[in-house]
């Protein structure tokens, strides 16, 4: 008896980050990114899995408000803005969120906009 494979859906994947990532980012353990769910510190919303999704922006705030501060690398920084911009975060809403300048996003937007393959003008 032959087998068939079920076929593949066209699932969007999820946006936001897991609680490991969270408790990565944060320098923390996924019971203290639990605790900090639970007194609404952080805001998560569950995907169509049942997983916890939360906010970069929310865990940035967390981590502002618990003195971390320059915890991320440059690629980190970009990748939190690359979500921010999927999910329509405005110039205003980044900046504050991550504190880099305008002149920042908008060239994190532009790379965010642009092909893979496309070159880089001089200059930049």
């Amino acid at each position: 008896m032959p087998t068939t494979k079920p076929p593949r859906t066209s699932k969007v994947p999820p946006s936001g980050l897991t609680r490991s990532q969270v408790a990565r980012q944060l320098g923390i353990g996924i019971t203290a990114v639990h605790r900090l769910r639970v007194t609404a510190e952080l805001h998560p919303q569950r995907d169509d899995a049942g997983i916890w999704r939360y906010d970069p922006a929310d865990v940035i705030r967390a981590a502002a408000k618990r003195g971390i501060k320059g915890y991320r690398t440059e690629g980190e920084t970009a990748a939190i803005a690359f979500q921010m911009f999927e999910l329509g975060a405005g110039l205003r809403e980044v900046v504050m969120a991550l504190n880099l300048t305008p002149q920042q996003v908008r060239e994190l937007y532009s790379d965010f906009k642009a092909s893979l393959y496309e070159p880089r003008t001089s200059g930049e």
